[in-house]
């Protein structure tokens, strides 16, 4: 299994997609030590009480922008298919990168699609 997992980081593309995702979990840390530090910088002894109430802020933020990502994402997943369906309109994808990674895909018993456009 691990093996597998290892293979996929050969393709550039989820090489690429793997490090910005650690990027982006180190800055989001980050950000909660530097979110401390300023609430103790701030408020001193009362620093407990900034933390909570930012860190409550920021979790509120982030459960409700997550709900509103959702409905978005499916809202234009639903367009696309309805779009798909009448043949008006599809979409292409011409990266050979990302057709050598639905091959690996679909020979591990992954599912791969691909949509192509209608004229």
């Amino acid at each position: 299994m691990a093996e597998r997992t290892l293979d996929l980081l050969r393709h550039p593309v989820i090489r690429h997609l793997f490090a910005a995702q650690i990027g982006a979990l180190l800055g989001t840390g980050l950000a909660t030590v530097a979110l401390a530090l300023l609430a103790y910088d701030l408020a001193g002894p009362e620093a407990d009480a900034v933390l909570g109430t930012a860190l409550a802020i920021k979790m509120i933020a982030y459960v409700t922008l997550a709900q509103i990502a959702s409905a978005l994402i499916r809202l234009t997943t639903r367009r696309a298919r309805r779009s798909a369906r009448s043949g008006s309109a599809g979409i292409a994808v011409r990266d050979p990168e990302l057709a050598g990674l639905c091959t690996d895909l679909s020979a591990t018993g992954g599912t791969c699609w691909h949509l192509t456009t209608r004229t």
